[in-house]
């Protein structure tokens, strides 16, 4: 919604899943820029490529990922028209527990890094995940934003600078002996992790 205040091409589509990713708040910028495609994903991802066609539109289609699974088609073949499209997957991974195993998203990654030129996001707080949007909103081709449902800790601050290809090191020492990659929701869990690790006087380096 924020980019969409700045921007008036941008444009929203949902899988009739608004108010569990809060891709509603489109509504109070411009409804007219807000595209309801119901629990139709192949429709939303058809409709968002062709809105975006000829750089008409910046469009951000959300739902959950594991319902993204039935568009891959649409997506498949966007790639060989050159689509810009922007894709957010939310409620990914087994942290979603109490909806249970039908919404858990655990091949979206593998999916969308088998498109050629796809680029994929996987923001660890909410300054990377709108980072990761902004990037996403100048990024050509086929962009993937994967998010997921519980809340998790602040770890960037508001100015910190993300770049496309790049890593970053949120925890290091001198004398570190392992270290640990982690992404989304498991970054928070590898340095509560580093912390317990460094108490037994084993120092850890934790990669985002």
């Amino acid at each position: 919604a924020k980019l969409a205040t700045a921007n008036d091409r941008v444009v929203a589509l949902d899988g009739d899943m608004k108010n569990s990713t809060f891709s509603q708040s489109m509504l109070k910028v411009d409804k007219n820029r807000f595209v309801e495609c119901f629990i139709c994903e192949q429709n939303m991802i058809g409709v968002g490529i062709g809105v975006s066609c000829r750089d008409r539109t910046v469009a951000f289609a959300s739902t959950f990922s594991a319902f993204l699974t039935r568009a891959f088609d649409n997506l498949r073949m966007g790639v060989i028209s050159q689509t810009n499209i922007n894709v957010v997957g939310s409620h990914a991974g087994i942290s979603i527990g109490e909806d249970g195993p039908s919404q858990m998203a655990l091949e979206d990654l593998a999916m969308f890094q088998s498109l050629p030129g796809c680029t994929v996001f996987y923001p660890s707080d909410a300054v990377a995940t709108e980072r990761a949007t902004e990037l996403a909103a100048n990024t050509r081709g086929i962009c993937f934003i994967r998010v997921g449902r519980p809340a998790v800790p602040i770890v960037y601050d508001n100015e910190e600078t993300f770049a496309i290809g790049k890593a970053k090191i949120v925890r290091k020492s001198d004398d570190d002996k392992v270290l640990v990659v982690a992404a989304g929701i498991t970054l928070v869990e590898a340095l509560k992790a580093a912390d317990q690790l460094k108490e037994q006087g084993v120092n850890v380096r934790v990669l985002d």
